[in-house]
C-alpha cells in the first residue's frame, strides 16, 4: 500500500513521517503496519520503528490504526521532541552502519 497517513514538525525541528504499509493476508483479516521514518535534513528517511497489528478484521481497521497512531503519538513523541534526540539519533545511525558482519569480527 506505501501511503503517507501524515508528516510531523517537532518542536525541536525534526520532521516525522509515518507510512502505511497494512495488507490484508486471510480472508477479512489485516495486518496494521505502520513505519515511522525520520526525515533528516538532506531529504533522506531513515526508518526509526515499525506499529505493528495483527488479525484485525476489515471493519475496524480504520479504528485500529487510530489507536496504534495514537499511542505513539502519546509515548514517543514526546521523547523524540527532546532536544537531544536529533543528535542521539544521528549518533545511533553512524554507530549502526559501521557494524561488523558477524564474521568478519
Amino acid at each position: 500500500m506505501s501511503d503517507l497517513l501524515q508528516s510531523v514538525t517537532l518542536e525541536n525541528g525534526l520532521h516525522v513521517a509515518f507510512s502505511d504499509e497494512t495488507v490484508r493476508y486471510f480472508g477479512d483479516y489485516h495486518r496494521i503496519q505502520i513505519d515511522v521514518f525520520v526525515v533528516l535534513e538532506d531529504g533522506r528517511r531513515e526508518q526509526f520503528q515499525r506499529l505493528e497489528r495483527m488479525g484485525i478484521s476489515g471493519d475496524m481497521l480504520d479504528e485500529s490504526k487510530r489507536e496504534v497512531m495514537g499511542a505513539f503519538r502519546a509515548n514517543c513523541l514526546p521523547y523524540m521532541a527532546s532536544n537531544g534526540f536529533p543528535d542521539k539519533f544521528i549518533a545511533s545511525l553512524k554507530r549502526r552502519k559501521v557494524k561488523l558482519l558477524a564474521g568478519l569480527r
